[in-house]
């Protein structure tokens, strides 16, 4: 065996097992949701992907001509961003 296979101080190798058990209950504590409506870093990137899809096909269909199609592109994409302003209040 190489010594640079070999596990070292820091590597999850070495933990000892109640340092185990207490990262797995740490990880178990940052899963569970809150209480409170804010929401979270990870729900404004989705909000902020969704939005952003709904803006690209509201302007393909405004290069298609297709304003019915844009106008209401933008209005979904205006209801996703003051349904996320809407938890924060």
């Amino acid at each position: 065996m190489n010594a640079r296979n070999l596990p070292g101080p820091g590597d999850a190798e070495t933990f000892s097992p109640a340092a185990v058990a207490n990262l797995a209950l740490l990880d178990e504590m940052d899963e569970q949701p809150s209480d409170d409506d804010t929401p979270s870093t990870a729900d404004r990137r989705k909000s902020c992907a969704v939005i952003r899809d709904w803006l690209t096909e509201a302007e393909s269909a405004l290069m298609r001509g297709d304003l019915k199609r844009h106008f209401e592109c933008l209005q979904e994409g205006l209801d996703v961003l003051t349904s996320l302003r809407g938890l924060e209040q």
